[in-house]
């Protein structure tokens, strides 16, 4: 019986830092979505990853061309995601 509630304890706090990390990534996607466009362009990634990281356009557009999976020159939520985690990789 214990198990069972330390097992479940688990999957509560599981569930509880998976709602509250979305939470930060839609933060940071309203961020560095500017135009409120509901995409992230390259110039729009570049301000903020100048302002925090030092990062050139060279390299801003690099990283956005490297997670935009569908080609567009921008980033939907979706690819948004694994860009930010990459992103915040860095600064830790």
């Amino acid at each position: 019986m214990k198990d069972e509630l330390s097992f479940r304890g688990i999957l509560i706090n599981f569930a509880i830092t998976m709602n509250a990390r979305m939470a930060e990534i839609r933060r940071k996607f309203a961020e560095f979505d500017q135009d409120g466009s509901g995409s992230v362009s390259a110039a729009e990634a570049h301000q903020i990853l100048e302002k925090e990281l030092a990062f050139s356009s060279a390299q801003s557009a690099e990283l956005v061309a490297r997670y935009d999976q569908n080609g567009d020159g921008q980033l939907s939520f979706e690819e948004f995601v694994i860009f930010y985690s990459k992103v915040k990789a860095r600064r830790v």
